[in-house]
């Protein structure tokens, strides 16, 4: 009887998954389904496409509220290798890009 009042205690006790674990297993799941290597170029062009979107959005979004952080959204660096994207925003890009190997 004891045994099963410690299950119990353990099981409502036991801390629910961050929202980072989630994404990771989310992410892991995804990957099992993914299309051959040839279909891959086609989702990184939605990737990029979905970052610069991203990007606008939070020019859009700050404008107003920090608009000193617009300039340096305003040269975000979108940069895609055959299915890997880089999204670079910083006050120095020129130093970004040389510290990632993009000069």
């Amino acid at each position: 009887m004891g045994s099963a009042q410690n299950w119990t205690a353990m099981d409502t006790t036991t801390p629910k998954p961050t929202a980072m674990a989630v994404a990771y297993q989310r992410v892991r799941e995804a990957r099992r389904s993914f299309p051959a290597p040839m279909f891959w170029a086609d989702k990184a062009e939605t990737a990029e496409t979905a970052l610069k979107d991203y990007v606008q959005s939070q020019i859009d979004a700050n404008t107003d509220y920090r608009p000193a952080e617009i300039p340096k959204l305003e040269s975000a660096l979108v940069d895609r290798r055959g299915e890997t994207l880089l999204l670079v925003v910083a006050s120095d890009l020129d130093a970004a890009k040389g510290a990632v190997g993009l000069k």
